[in-house]
């Protein structure tokens, strides 16, 4: 193997970002045919829409840049890269036939589809977790590595889980007998456990070439990480068990460590140097979702029915908006180097077009607005117009992606030593 395509095994495969964006157009076009059917709040068509934006496009998308942040924070080499990524065209495959299973109440597809999905994230985490016992032995990276080791666990846990629950369906009586504590454990486990755990902790370096700088603040980052860790077991256990008051104090530890994550995000983003804003609105946005998400969370302990509202905020406002300002660096940034190659180290900025990103950033929050509203107060027409809106956000960020792409190929090229994060 060469030392180039070595360091092509450590980047962001570009297929899997693609297929991840894909998802995220189908996930509106699901949005919309929901308020058409008026099956907003829990269906098997709802969970269609769901997986779509927590598996098929959220899910992948960190699966794949995952493959560049394990190597990179953790200063080791991918063992069995091919595996790795192997593993994720599989994870692909299995999570839209699990989403076409749900949309179509097809059992063969949804049994299918989710045993798919968890053979190829098997196969990922098989490669994964050999990778980060490897770690450099520094304290720093080998820290690094057991934070996302735990990630990682909280995401196999929470398929092992799922795939559980689909065989279920197909000999319960009836679907909805299943949507009780054991759902309301795998949604937690992979909402907080998995993806927002993990966004909290890749944001915190990210956040470097996004704004400029990081939150100085370690020991408030690691109380953020360990009360949120600890808060989503004790919330499991809350379910399982039927215990209100551990509920309730795992609830308040929950939105006291992801408080701590907004202090420091915030923080970090009003002082931003980098005069490339779009990334930095749609950090700023999901942690505004985020904020709402903690609240409603809240409302749904206390007895109010706001699950829909809950779900939806947390899946399209919090995490959705996270990835997408991620993917307006980190995106584009694998783009230009598909492009001119590993060597090139021209700004996202440079490339994009401004007023599609924020044409984009407008859309996009005013879709999540009308998904959360139509959720909480089970509108349709909100949610068709949501829908809508969101698609057409989607098409202009397509768009700008194209431009971005003619642009790196027919503008020259900047070779620097700054790094992707």
């Amino acid at each position: 193997m060469t030392a180039r395509h070595a360091t092509r095994l450590r980047w962001i495969p570009p297929s899997g970002l693609a297929a991840g964006h894909l998802a995220h157009g189908a996930s509106w076009v699901l949005l919309g045919a929901l308020g058409l059917r008026d099956t907003i709040g829990w269906s098997l068509p709802a969970l269609a829409w769901v997986h779509t934006v927590a598996l098929a496009w959220v899910s992948l998308v960190a699966l794949c840049v995952l493959l560049h942040v394990i190597p990179e924070f953790c200063d080791t080499a991918w063992r069995g890269p091919v595996v790795a990524r192997t593993a994720i065209g599989v994870f692909a495959a299995g999570s839209y036939l699990l989403v076409w299973g749900f949309w179509k109440a097809e059992a063969t597809f949804l049994v299918v589809g989710a045993i798919t999905a968890g053979f190829g994230l098997l196969l990922y985490l098989f490669a994964a977790f050999a990778t980060l016992i490897s770690a450099a032995p520094q304290p720093v990276t080998r820290a690094i590595a057991r934070a996302l080791t735990v990630v990682l666990s909280f995401f196999a846990i929470t398929a092992g889980l799922g795939v559980r629950m689909a065989v279920a369906l197909t000999h319960a009586r009836s679907w909805v007998q299943l949507l009780s504590h054991l759902a309301q454990v795998h949604a937690h486990l992979g909402g907080v456990g998995w993806l927002s755990l993990l966004i909290m902790g890749v944001s915190m370096r990210t956040l470097g070439p996004i704004a400029g700088r990081r939150p100085r603040n370690a020991l408030i980052h690691r109380v953020s990480g360990a009360g949120s860790s600890a808060g989503v077991v004790a919330l499991s256990l809350g379910i399982l068990l039927q215990l209100p008051a551990l509920e309730w104090f795992a609830g308040m530890l929950l939105a006291a460590a992801l408080v701590l994550y907004l202090a420091e995000l915030f923080g970090v983003l009003a002082h931003a140097p980098v005069r490339h804003r779009p990334p930095q609105a749609f950090l700023a946005a999901a942690g505004m979702w985020l904020g709402l998400t903690i609240a409603l969370g809240l409302g749904v302990l206390a007895g109010r029915p706001l699950q829909s509202a809950y779900v939806a905020c947390a899946l399209l406002g919090w995490i959705g908006q996270m990835v997408v300002g991620h993917l307006h660096h980190i995106g584009v940034r694998v783009l230009v180097t598909t492009v001119r190659g590993d060597d090139d180290e021209t700004r996202p900025g440079e490339l994009l077009a401004a007023p599609l990103s924020w044409a984009t950033f407008g859309l996009f929050q005013a879709g999540v607005a009308l998904t959360v509203l139509g959720a909480a107060i089970q509108l349709s027409t909100a949610v068709i117009a949501a829908g809508m809106i969101g698609l057409a956000g989607w098409l202009i960020m397509t768009a700008n992606v194209l431009y971005a792409w003619r642009m790196a190929r027919h503008q020259p090229g900047l070779t620097a030593t700054a790094g992707l994060w």
